[in-house]
């Protein structure tokens, strides 16, 4: 089982694990290039794999983690390091679920939460989460004020995370 992307998380940034020595598999990241989407239309949409996922984070590591673990549960995932980037694949495509990292820049700005504004004004219907080692009662209390679904801190086990985000989209675990 493949359980790397927690140590991640825990904010140990050593390389993670492949699943097998001899078979050497290199995460695919889907990063902001229209041309890699090409659903452009609702909020919510499903392809032939269960849920879209956006996962927003500043750090590759973790958004390489985060990835792989849901690509390998059956979620299409993309990717975005900055608020722009975010707002931009959120205006072309459909998502069920975007997970955030609060702050996205090393000033400490709250990005994470001018993410989840913007899905409440242009997606409704999509579940936003964020997931943070900078959480606060303060933060979380404007986090809900703003429309967030889940605030989840860093760290916890992505099968947690997994658990959350299967309960906000209507999976079944």
């Amino acid at each position: 089982m493949w359980t790397a992307p927690v140590q991640i998380l825990e904010g140990r940034r050593e390389a993670y694990e492949r699943p097998s020595k001899q078979t050497p598999v290199e995460p695919r990241l889907t990063w902001a290039r229209p041309e890699r989407f090409p659903w452009p239309g609702s909020c919510l949409q499903k392809t032939g794999m269960k849920h879209r996922l956006l996962v927003v984070d500043d750090e590759r590591a973790i958004l390489m983690a985060v990835g792989e673990y849901f690509r390998r549960r059956g979620y299409e995932v993309a990717c975005a390091r900055e608020l722009a980037e975010a707002e931009e694949l959120l205006s072309r495509d459909g998502f069920a679920c975007v997970i955030a990292d609060l702050r996205l820049t090393a000033q400490g700005t709250d990005d994470g939460l001018a993410i989840a504004a913007y899905v409440r004004e242009h997606c409704p219907k999509t579940r936003v989460v964020i997931l943070t080692a900078y959480g606060s009662p303060a933060a979380e209390k404007e986090a809900r004020l703003r429309g967030v679904d889940a605030f989840i801190h860093k760290p916890k086990p992505l099968a947690e995370v997994a658990r959350v985000i299967g309960e906000l989209v209507g999976e079944e675990s």
